[in-house]
């Protein structure tokens, strides 16, 4: 779904009419093409899903009671929306928005006329600006027609399309004076091309996530002794008291089920409800896929020890076990087995570093903990009838935005008016959030820098514990050509002292390295030390933001909606820019 917003004043000139015509014909088409192209593919992915599916699984989710009705579909309506506001759109356009047939989204102020429309945003401030960021904000494309003067509707709608090009939101205008189309990017005069119209119709036609398909992914082809790196992951974060525990929301009303929105806006609750679902369907998602794909990682990361262990019995049981009366043959079936394991397991890593199964758990897990906390965020603002620049928040993921766009905007209601009681209740809801993640996160530092510490001190013991063996060991290499080892023998398999020696310590040159290696590689590669680090990032910035909230209680009764809007977007960077960003960056690695 494209939402454009519309700018600018309309002249009573068929020129003109006609390029503004010519132009929502082309997006129309765009849509229509990419849209069928859309369908096609989805069609194609679920015939290829029902093909592989088991037959014990059926598109529901038992725990969360979760069914595919429930939750975006890919096939929905693509229809552009118009998003218009008397502070922008002037009257001019009346006739030609209703006449379009396109759905009419309007953000006013009380002392505006208010336009019929679809849905409709009341936002009480005096700030036309704050009006224009919430449509810039809110839109795809700007479209404007603009007589290319500073003084059209005083400088408003030259004022839109520099905060558009401010937002990195697309422009285009039409010029009221020659009826050219110009799509600004670097000057305001850029020539208008039908290629970036038809580049920003694709990315806005993007399919939303569904975390019940998302699931099915759980199900395709399986991990040999995938249940035994995780079994193997828990028992060691268990044996630390590291292990992962839910955190229920204490403080945050927003997230409990049972918790009733206040009078003034109960009929704003169904869209809480809708959007709390959401949150605890994608939540859930995020949940099992991680649990997978952990598991792959702690596979990957305690591998090569492993590896190095069955490489040791392959090359040293006859010289070391050779001097206890055990028979030559089974020494050699297990250097035999030892050889073989040494070959599996190398196949098997390979295998599981290059496993498009792994890295589509990381890709859909990476996605649904974006949705889920971008959802976690919004449940304190979209309620309320605040927005956020989602364009700015999602940046880095085109699948989670739109999502997003499509669970929020599917529920709002017909009306909403944000006054002063919307910005006193999101300053409390926004309290209570800061202080349950706060929570959230000094528990995650405590978990983390226990097994942070305890791989450091074990890494860093054996480390130089294999170090000194290795010089050791050359030392007593170089030491041996001048005294030679005597060829005492050892049992009555022909095994000596020298040979025993030489083959027991050239292994523990082997291990003890790679002993070191296996607490580093876990430290990395399981991204205990980042999580750490972000966590204690995390502490210390909500922290920030919770003495500005105590300090926006104590010196300003009446709280303004554009100071409230202006804190939600600093703590959804923090939340979803400098923590959940963070992460994805690092899981993408």
């Amino acid at each position: 779904m494209i939402k454009i917003a519309i700018a600018g004043t309309l002249p009573c000139d068929k020129t003109i009419q006609q390029s503004v015509d010519d132009l929502f014909s082309r997006i129309r088409q765009s849509i229509d093409t990419i849209q069928k192209k859309e369908q096609q593919s989805s069609v194609r992915r679920k015939k290829a899903y029902s093909r592989n599916k088991p037959p014990s699984y059926d598109q529901s989710d038992q725990s969360s009671g979760r069914s595919a009705a429930e939750v975006p579909s890919e096939e929905a309506d693509e229809t552009p929306w118009l998003l218009i506001s008397p502070c922008y759109t002037h009257p001019s356009w009346t006739e030609w928005l209703h006449s379009s047939g396109l759905p009419i989204k309007c953000i006013t102020t009380p002392d505006q006329e208010k336009e019929e429309a679809e849905q409709t945003i009341c936002l009480h401030t005096s700030q036309r600006d704050f009006v224009g960021e919430n449509l810039c904000a809110d839109a795809d494309l700007l479209a404007a027609v603009w007589d290319e003067s500073s003084d059209a509707m005083n400088g408003s709608t030259l004022e839109l399309l520099r905060m558009a090009r401010r937002k990195r939101l697309a422009c285009v205008w039409i010029s009221a004076r020659t009826g050219k189309i110009f799509w600004p990017e670097e000057t305001l005069y850029m020539p208008f091309s039908i290629r970036k119209l038809e580049t920003l119709c694709r990315e806005k036609a993007v399919s939303p996530l569904d975390p019940v398909e998302v699931e099915e992914i759980l199900y395709r082809r399986k991990i040999p002794f995938l249940r035994v790196g995780m079994y193997l992951q828990s028992s060691y974060l268990k044996k630390y008291r590291a292990a992962a525990s839910a955190i229920a929301p204490a403080e945050d009303r927003m997230l409990r089920k049972d918790y009733r929105m206040p009078e003034s806006f109960r009929d704003r609750e169904p869209l809480r409800d809708k959007l709390l679902e959401q949150f605890s369907a994608f939540d859930h998602s995020a949940v099992l896929l991680n649990r997978q794909y952990q598991g792959a990682l702690y596979w990957q990361a305690i591998l090569p020890f492993i590896i190095t262990l069955f490489l040791a019995l392959g090359f040293y049981p006859e010289d070391i076990l050779g001097a206890l009366p055990v028979p030559v043959r089974i020494l050699q079936i297990l250097s035999g087995i030892g050889f073989l394991m040494n070959a599996y397991l190398n196949l098997y890593k390979y295998r599981l570093d290059n496993s498009r199964t792994v890295k589509g758990w990381q890709t859909s897990f990476v996605q649904c903990r974006g949705i889920a906390e971008l959802l976690r965020v919004l449940l304190h603002f979209v309620p309320f009838g605040i927005g956020l620049d989602l364009r700015n928040l999602c940046a880095e993921d085109p699948v989670i935005y739109h999502t997003i766009r499509k669970i929020t905007f599917d529920n709002l209601p017909g009306t909403t008016d944000v006054d002063q009681k919307s910005a006193k209740e999101v300053l409390t809801h926004l309290k209570e959030m800061v202080d349950d993640q706060t929570a959230y996160h000094e528990a995650s530092v405590k978990r983390y820098s226990g097994i942070v510490k305890t791989l450091k001190k074990w890494g860093s013991a054996v480390f130089f514990a294999g170090f000194t063996f290795v010089v050791l060991r050359a030392l007593f290499k170089f030491t041996t050509l001048v005294r030679p080892i005597p060829l005492i023998p050892l049992g009555t398999q022909g095994v000596t002292l020298r040979s025993f020696v030489g083959s027991a310590s050239n292994m523990l040159a082997m291990l003890l390295p790679a002993w070191a290696a296996y607490f580093s590689t876990k430290l990395s590669q399981c991204n205990y030390q980042f999580n750490l680090d972000n966590h204690t990032r995390m502490v210390s910035s909500l922290k920030q933001i919770r003495e500005q909230i105590t300090m926006i209680e104590t010196s300003f009764p009446e709280v303004s909606l554009e100071y409230v809007s202006a804190l939600g977007e600093s703590v959804a960077r923090i939340m979803l820019g400098e923590d959940t960003s963070s992460w994805i960056r690092q899981y993408r690695k």
